[in-house]
């Protein structure tokens, strides 16, 4: 299990959701494995109460399955929420770069630059948990330029189904260009070409980047529809 560092004024119910959630996406916590509440307050150094918490709250998106009296098991994945997730979280990236074309203070993009250029590093490096975090910050500070801050929480808790394939993925060792893909978006929209933007922005949030098929020959019973 991966443990990140607890964030300022943050609450352990928050916490251990947020840490999950990480988990979860990008495979450390594979689907049909037990989460023991206990074992996981431990490694976060909080009590068990808020842990069980973030599980019921996880339980609410598909993504734990609760037993009473025993432990929590990691749902399997669904691609019928991937399809889902993936429909919503085009049209609200697309809205979000269109919006980011229209900025005429390109100093604002600054840190979007920075993440990519660490991003690669990691990369590099082969450094894939860095690499994740690093990922969800790029769309998340996009977000925030755009204005769309709170559209950015919605999604957070859909689109982590279409990432737990993304994690798979990741897990068995295949890798992608994300790293070419966000620099080209990041063009797009420096050049306030909109249709550039949204092109490339598509073309990275493509959802058969594993298909359905490749998955079921490495985890047969994670997948329904």
């Amino acid at each position: 299990m991966i443990i990140i560092e607890r964030m300022p004024h943050e609450s352990a119910r928050d916490y251990a959701l947020r840490s999950l959630k990480l988990n979860i996406s990008n495979a450390e916590i594979l689907p049909g494995s037990k989460i023991n509440d206990q074992e996981i307050a431990a490694c976060l150094g909080i009590s068990r109460t808020p842990v069980r918490e973030a599980l019921i709250e996880l339980s609410k998106y598909n993504l734990v399955e609760l037993y009473p009296q025993k432990a929590s098991v990691v749902a399997p994945v669904s691609y019928r929420m991937i399809q889902e997730a993936a429909i919503t979280r085009e049209a609200l990236e697309c809205a979000v770069v269109s919006r980011c074309c229209k900025m005429t203070d390109l100093s604002v993009f600054a840190k979007i630059a920075e993440n990519i250029e660490l991003m690669q590093f990691y990369s590099n490096k082969k450094d894939w948990d860095k690499h994740f975090e690093l990922d969800v910050s790029y769309h998340r500070e996009l977000f925030t330029i755009a204005g769309m801050p709170l559209a950015h929480d919605f999604l957070c808790n859909l689109e982590i189904h279409y990432r737990r394939i993304i994690g798979l993925s990741f897990y068995e060792g295949k890798e992608y260009t994300t790293v070419e893909e966000h620099r080209s978006i990041l063009d797009a929209i420096l050049a306030h070409d909109d249709e550039k933007a949204i092109a490339s922005m598509k073309k990275h949030l493509k959802p058969n980047l594993v298909s359905k098929e490749e998955i079921l020959k490495i985890y047969p019973d994670c997948i329904f529809d």
